[in-house]
């Protein structure tokens, strides 16, 4: 292997996605390894934030500390290696690096063997990424990006990012979409591609390129470099119940905001199984991944992240209990709903001053005179008449003349997202709260 090409090969990533088709094991691939050894390849990413289950249904699905548990539970019937996707966080800021810091250190924990380094990783920051960096030692991953030194450890704003990877019988590298990077460093995916499989050949290792990109780069690269064993794309919704294959490479997605892992075994070289596992409540919380958790709410309050919050001029909010003064039958339907519960769900999570989750869970957060604590504004904390009619205090100034817009789906949906609620249907659920 020529220096040029190590030197090219410095890491990247793959996540999310969607896929149909077979799932019989392909061709042996060119890998000197007993054939009779059997492996783990297990994928979790695009986190993008989202360290704890959230949404509004029933079982709600994903979190980190979950995800320990069940890697621990395969790592416990077998040999395992496992690879992240990278996508850390979603939003720079103060809260997306204690994200981010707290993600790296729990990828860590689990034992990741490549964490990939992604476009939207960059956007974060500096800070963020050397964080990031730091305290994933030695397992974060980009083959894209140029500016590698010898041991194909990179220099500058990513010194300590990797090449490549090996980990058992595979080789691991990923790319980083630096198209809209103002650096403009890097090689294309194909090029990495190519470069990780020339390497792994002259190790007898197993390619497996995580791609900074979706479906449809995925398969594109299959077809182009079609001597990977696998790679591992970024695409929104659940990972496929199958696995695809373009030709002998198999395609794989962990899904979104970190609700699933993927785990495909290998029998010497053949994929012999694949499982995509989403993470119910039948997964227990890891201790040790949940003091990471733990720490990361306490540095949210401790920087009062929630007094922080931008704020728009005063709306006019009057509170719950001023609109059961007239309207009592209504509100006794309020205090039986969901709604009426909505941010007692949070204080019993310990998350009631974590600003993410807050918003969707009173009336207000981004006005004057919204939720600013329980015990500041009391008739505001929880999904309250207001959250859905509007601010009252025109109303019960002038009921007779001042009226409320009409409840439509839009309104429901700034909060019933298709991700945070998935089969959310207007109908279905006005009935759950229908009153007069």
């Amino acid at each position: 292997m020529k220096p040029w090409a190590l030197v090219a090969l410095t890491a990247g990533i793959v996540s999310a996605g969607l896929a149909i088709c077979g799932s019989n094991a392909p061709p042996p691939q060119k890998a000197d390894m007993q054939k009779a050894e059997q492996w783990n390849l297990v994928v979790s990413g695009s986190t993008d934030g989202y360290l704890s289950p959230c949404g509004c249904t029933s079982p709600m699905t994903g979190g980190i500390r979950r995800r320990a548990t069940a890697i621990g539970g395969i790592e416990a019937k077998g040999k395992v290696v496992f690879i992240d996707t990278g996508g850390l966080a979603a939003v720079p800021g103060v809260q997306g690096q204690y994200k981010v810091e707290t993600m790296a250190q729990s990828l860590a924990k689990m034992g990741a063997a490549a964490v990939a380094l992604t476009a939207e990783d960059l956007r974060l920051g500096p800070n963020a990424t050397q964080a990031e960096i730091g305290l994933a030692a030695g397992r974060i991953v980009s083959t894209t990006l140029s500016g590698a030194q010898k041991n194909g450890v990179g220099s500058g704003a990513f010194e300590g990012v990797v090449a490549s990877i090996e980990r058992g019988p595979f080789l691991i590298g990923a790319t980083t979409d630096t198209r809209s990077l103002s650096s403009g460093a890097g090689i294309s995916d194909v090029a990495a591609a190519r470069l990780l499989v020339s390497l792994a050949e002259d190790r007898g290792k197993l390619p497996v390129l995580m791609l900074d990109a979706g479906h449809d780069d995925a398969v594109r690269i299959a077809r182009t470099v079609p001597n990977l064993v696998a790679v591992v794309y970024r695409q929104s919704g659940w990972p496929p119940d199958r696995l695809e294959r373009v030709g002998s490479v198999a395609l794989l997605t962990p899904g979104e905001r970190g609700k699933a892992i993927i785990q495909l075994t290998f029998g010497g070289t053949a994929i012999t199984g694949y499982r995509s596992i989403r993470l119910g409540p039948e997964f227990k919380d890891d201790p040790s991944v949940s003091r990471y958790f733990k720490g990361y709410l306490s540095r949210v309050d401790a920087a009062h992240l929630l007094e922080q919050q931008p704020r728009q001029s005063a709306a006019g909010f009057t509170g719950s209990e001023e609109c059961g003064k007239c309207h009592g039958a209504a509100e006794e339907v309020w205090r039986h709903s969901g709604h009426f519960h909505a941010y007692d769900t949070l204080e019993k999570q310990g998350q009631a001053r974590d600003p993410d989750c807050v918003s969707c869970h009173v009336v207000g957060l981004d006005r004057e005179d919204g939720f600013r604590s329980r015990e500041l504004t009391p008739g505001l904390s929880s999904v309250g008449c207001e959250s859905c009619h509007g601010a009252g205090a025109a109303h019960a100034a002038s009921p007779k003349t001042a009226h409320f817009k009409e409840v439509t789906d839009a309104t429901c949906i700034s909060c019933h997202r298709a991700e945070q609620s998935p089969g959310f249907d207007f109908q279905t659920y006005l009935k759950k709260i229908a009153h007069k």
